[in-house]
């Protein structure tokens, strides 16, 4: 059974955003129904794209493939509307600066709310009106998406027995059920990224049970042929070439990490890392966007 929740987060500036959103297309050419979600993203995910932003409505922006950005407040309401059905009760009690800062100061409230928000799109509800196959989500960087997986366990402890401990408790059994919920892990060839990568992983295994099923090693470098250097090596003294030697040489070394990174990921993660090339632009493109959904094909697959 493929899991219906897919969690992708990393250190922060490892490309996580990019992942998810070709995750999604990947779904999505495969005639599936895609949600990909991001966490106050400021609409990154419709810049991608090319998009106008989509802010917190639901909305199709490729055929299949449906874009939300989050933020605490539009999730806030639309729970309120859903059980009071009064925006008038919203605006007296909840829109208030001063209920709002209230608010902001529960420990782990917004984590929840962004979860439940999540766990509402993976449910057959009557007030949607698309039934989604896969939902993606553009979480947080490495401590804040911690924060939020930890949440749920956190209001438990945090709260007698009532709805809000049921709902959490809901919650974490979600992202606690391998069948239902993983997380991808997106990490570079550098120090920092790669041990926030490996910590991330066993927090999420040992502690809080929760399957990780892919670790993304993102913008790879494939090693020059070693004769093409040594070639080139020779001209390194001359002037009009020294720049240019310089950069293979460069180059070389980058793909050198890449492979060390590569055999370090292979000792910690059961399955092997999903390599994504170096792309040589300054902005993606949309072409570039499939051609990196086709390389996370094996992600699609798993079952």
């Amino acid at each position: 059974m493929t899991p219906q929740l897919h969690f992708v987060t990393g250190k922060g500036g490892v490309g996580k955003t990019t992942v998810a959103l070709c995750l999604g297309l990947a779904y999505a050419k495969q005639q599936k129904n895609v949600l990909v979600i991001e966490i106050q993203g400021g609409d990154r995910l419709s810049n991608l794209l090319g998009v106008p932003p989509v802010g917190s409505t639901t909305r199709e922006v490729y055929k299949n493939l449906y874009l939300i950005d989050l933020n605490p407040w539009d999730v806030l309401h639309e729970y309120v509307l859903l059980k009071l059905k009064f925006e008038a009760i919203y605006k007296t009690i909840f829109a208030k600066p001063a209920t709002q800062k209230f608010l902001k100061l529960i420990p782990s409230l917004q984590e929840l709310l962004y979860l439940g928000k999540i766990w509402y799109h993976t449910e057959e509800q009557p007030t949607l009106k698309v039934k989604f196959d896969v939902i993606i989500v553009d979480a947080q960087a490495t401590g804040h998406a911690l924060g939020m997986f930890r949440a749920p366990s956190a209001i438990e402890n945090m709260v007698p027995e009532g709805p809000m401990k049921r709902i959490a408790t809901m919650l974490r059994a979600c992202l606690q059920d391998p069948t239902k919920t993983v997380v991808h892990i997106v990490t570079l060839a550098e120090e920092m990224p790669l041990a926030e990568a490996i910590d991330l992983k066993q927090k999420l295994t040992n502690e809080l049970t929760i399957r990780v099923e892919r670790v993304i090693l993102n913008k790879s470098i494939a090693p020059i042929n070693s004769s093409i250097l040594q070639t080139a090596q020779r001209f390194k003294n001359e002037q009009t070439l020294t720049e240019a030697v310089q950069l293979l040489e460069n180059r070389q070394f980058r793909a050198h990490q890449h492979m060390q990174a590569k055999t370090f990921l292979e000792e910690h993660f059961k399955n092997p890392p999903c390599e994504i090339p170096f792309v040589f632009s300054e902005k993606l493109n949309f072409e570039d966007l499939l051609n990196i959904a086709k390389i996370l094909e094996p992600i699609r697959q798993l079952g």
